[in-house]
């Protein structure tokens, strides 16, 4: 009867030593990603028929890779940079007619976790540039951890912009094409922390929503 059950015994734990490997390969590849982004439209507490633009950024994280982590259960000073733009892309060229850009810093994330940051654009921006409630046309996210960039993968960049993962220098394009539009618009993209507090009170946000450090150090 023992001998029967040791090859499925011994099945099991090789298929746990796979998947701590695996496991372990992954915090090695991908330490911290975006999982997730997603807009939605907020009223104005104070003018009822007035619009927010909220855009919702879930970040998860696997183990921490780094030897001289002073806390290895911890990312330390994780900042997020994002670029949502709107606008087109034709023959490898970007026409943007709207672009936004923030810097926050998380002090401190724990590993195997998910995080959530939020933006607001003032409802005067949305309809200024008449973004509604629609997704941008293009973003990115740029990700550190204790000085550390994490690259850009297809998970960290779930939308057009993942061509980067082909070529890097199509988000360098990206980012020269955003550089006039965001400098224009410096300071209007809100983090969550900056933005009114009636968000907070309404249920705007979910209970996994960081605690940010801002501005972040640049």
């Amino acid at each position: 009867m023992l001998s029967r059950k040791t090859p499925l015994v011994w099945l099991l734990a090789c298929l746990t030593a796979l998947l701590l490997l695996c496991a372990n390969a992954f915090g090695q590849d991908m330490p911290l990603w975006i999982s997730e982004v997603k807009t939605f439209q907020k009223n104005d507490q104070i003018n009822s028929s007035s619009k927010w633009l909220q855009i919702r950024v879930c970040i998860e994280s696997a183990n921490n890779p780094n030897p001289n982590a002073m806390n290895k259960d911890y990312f330390e000073r994780v900042t997020v940079e994002p670029i949502f733009a709107w606008g087109s892309k034709r023959q490898g060229n970007f026409s943007i007619e709207a672009a936004f850009s923030s810097k926050v810093e998380i002090s401190a994330m724990k590993v195997r976790s998910k995080r959530y940051v939020y933006f607001y654009l003032p409802p005067e921006v949305v309809d200024m540039w008449r973004l509604r409630s629609s997704m941008p046309d293009f973003y990115y996210i740029g990700l550190t951890y204790d000085g550390v960039q994490v690259k850009p993968n297809a998970k960290s960049v779930p939308t057009v912009m993942a061509d980067t993962i082909k070529d890097p220098a199509v988000l360098e394009s990206f980012k020269q094409f955003c550089a006039e539009k965001t400098a224009r618009t410096k300071g209007i993209l809100l983090p969550h922390n900056l933005a009114p507090w009636f968000f907070y009170q309404s249920g705007s946000v979910d209970k996994d929503t960081t605690v940010l450090t801002n501005p972040a150090a640049q």
